[in-house]
C-alpha cells in the first residue's frame, strides 16, 4: 500500500467540486472552494499525518490554528449537510481508492 500525497488528495477533491488545486489552497471565501479546502484539509490530516503547522504550509501558508477550525466546520457540515455528504464520500473514496494501489 503506498502512502497519498496532499497533492493527490487536493486532486481528487477538484475531481468532484468544481474548482482548481490552486483555488484550494488559495484565500478565497468562494462557497465551493471553501468546501472543497475543509475536505481537502481533513483528509489530508487523516490519511497523510500532517501536523498543524505543515497543513498550514500545504494550504497557502495558513495559521496552524487554522486547520482545526477547518476541520470542525467539515465535521459539521459532512452531519448535516447530504449533498455536502454525498460529494465527501466520493473524495474519500477516491482516496482510499488510491492509498490502496
Amino acid at each position: 500500500m503506498k502512502q497519498i500525497t496532499p497533492t493527490q488528495i487536493i486532486e481528487a477533491v477538484c475531481s468532484v467540486f468544481p474548482c482548481t488545486p490552486e483555488a484550494v489552497v488559495g484565500h478565497r471565501r468562494r462557497q465551493n472552494e471553501a468546501d472543497a479546502r475543509h475536505i481537502s484539509v481533513a483528509l489530508v490530516k487523516k490519511y497523510c499525518r500532517l501536523s498543524n503547522w505543515q497543513l498550514g504550509g500545504v494550504f497557502g501558508g495558513r495559521s496552524a490554528s487554522n486547520i482545526p477550525c477547518s476541520i470542525r466546520r467539515f465535521n459539521s457540515l459532512y452531519e448535516t449537510n447530504k449533498q455536502y455528504q454525498a460529494l465527501a464520500d466520493k473524495v474519500i473514496f477516491l482516496c482510499e481508492k488510491e492509498d490502496a494501489a
